[in-house]
């Protein structure tokens, strides 16, 4: 754990300084190829998820009040992972989690309720069974769903502090699932590019 501890050392004796700070999880830790460009079979892939989820353990011990947490374009990352993440830094303002394509449920992050960033942008294996508690983070004000298979926005239709809303290349999304977010009065930036389902008229 090296790497949080010299990332986060000084702030030790100022912890309110921590929800100011990002922890990158390391580029190592989240490669999901050998040192030949390989791709890693599945008993390698699960003793690298192993060791992701115990840095995580490790790093939410000491430093609990992490405001903001990064872990992006990686296959290592699963449901499990974001469970454990979720339950060791309870005090989460920003979660990044883009291109972490194996992700089919985030339904654990319910309970970071301080949360107001979060960034799903190419979650491709994400719908709407796996989104549904999200609709408990009230004080989201950003919220990325790009490239994910949601149908209809009814979860998001709660979360009345939010601002920013991405929603574009997702494939199964029509006009209907879209009526919901008319509640969102907030809602400054919506994007919808590359929906081929939307017509408008709704």
């Amino acid at each position: 754990l090296s790497l949080v501890s010299k990332a986060f050392g000084h702030c030790v004796k100022l912890p309110q300084m921590l929800e100011r700070v990002t922890l990158r999880v390391p580029e190592d830790m989240l490669k999901d190829y050998d040192t030949d460009g390989e791709q890693l079979d599945e008993e390698a892939m699960d003793e690298k998820r192993a060791l992701l989820e115990e840095y995580l353990r490790q790093a939410g011990e000491q430093y609990p009040g992490l405001g903001r947490l990064v872990m992006y374009s990686s296959s290592v990352v699963q449901n499990e992972t974001i469970a454990v993440a979720a339950s060791m830094f309870p005090a989460l303002k920003s979660f990044r989690l883009d291109e972490c394509t194996e992700l089919s449920d985030v339904n654990s992050l319910s309970s970071l309720t301080s949360l107001t960033h979060l960034s799903l942008y190419g979650c491709w294996s994400l719908a709407d069974s796996g989104i549904q508690s999200l609709a408990q983070l009230t004080a989201l004000r950003s919220l990325d769903l790009d490239g994910s298979q949601i149908t209809h926005a009814g979860p998001l239709a709660s979360m009345t502090a939010l601002e920013e809303l991405y929603l574009s290349s997702c494939p199964e999304l029509t006009d209907e699932g879209l009526r919901p977010l008319s509640s969102l009065r907030c809602l400054q930036c919506l994007s919808l590019r590359g929906n081929e389902q939307l017509t408008g008229e709704g």
